[in-house]
């Protein structure tokens, strides 16, 4: 493979060629990625247009022209904004279409050649970890409320502003593990004692 060829393969956005019988003639590796799982350069070049990308086949194009913004449709995935063009000989014949596009959609996340696959869902912490948060978030907010009312201490005491930065610690680490809940669908709920 040349450098350029490979560097058109391993572009940064996707390329699709189908050529004037209709069949995939050119797919690089985010046209794949983006056609959806498993898509391969042998299960892709050589299929009709028609079975790979049937959205392209219905863009209107006239001899030599070309269209921008288009989205187009491959099974579950939406290609967001592709540029669809008739690829044209040098003496002016139609060798066919083609199409390429930077991003895709797809299960409800915009995804491209950098980032091919939704991200990792998050894995929501175990209950006895929120509940062991939120208890050392009372415990501090009780040591602070003990420094200033039991003692008589102020807020420019060393001591209670120690406390107070611990407290402040402990309820932001309760506050990512309250949000890891709620990104994973499991609910953590507010509440941090102080």
């Amino acid at each position: 493979m040349t450098e350029a060829t490979r560097t058109m393969y391993e572009a940064g956005f996707a390329l699709l060629y189908a050529d004037d019988e209709g069949r995939v003639a050119y797919a690089n590796r985010a046209a794949q990625l983006a056609l959806g799982a498993g898509a391969t350069w042998e299960g892709t070049v050589g299929r009709p247009l028609g079975e790979v990308l049937p959205s392209l086949g219905a863009v209107e194009l006239g001899e030599g022209a070309s269209r921008v913004g288009v989205d187009l449709e491959a099974g579950e995935t939406r290609l967001l904004a592709a540029t669809a063009w008739d690829v044209q000989s040098p003496g002016g014949g139609s060798l066919g279409v083609a199409a390429a596009w930077g991003e895709w959609e797809r299960d409800g996340a915009v995804l491209s050649a950098a980032q091919p696959e939704p991200p990792a869902a998050a894995e929501a912490p175990a209950a006895d970890e929120l509940e062991a948060a939120r208890a050392a978030v009372a415990a501090q907010g009780d040591e602070v409320r003990r420094l200033k009312e039991g003692q008589g201490l102020s807020n420019g005491d060393p001591a209670v502003a120690a406390a107070v930065a611990e407290l402040l610690e402990r309820k932001a680490a309760l506050a990512a593990l309250e949000e890891r809940a709620d990104a994973a669908g499991g609910g953590g709920g507010a509440g941090d004692g102080a």
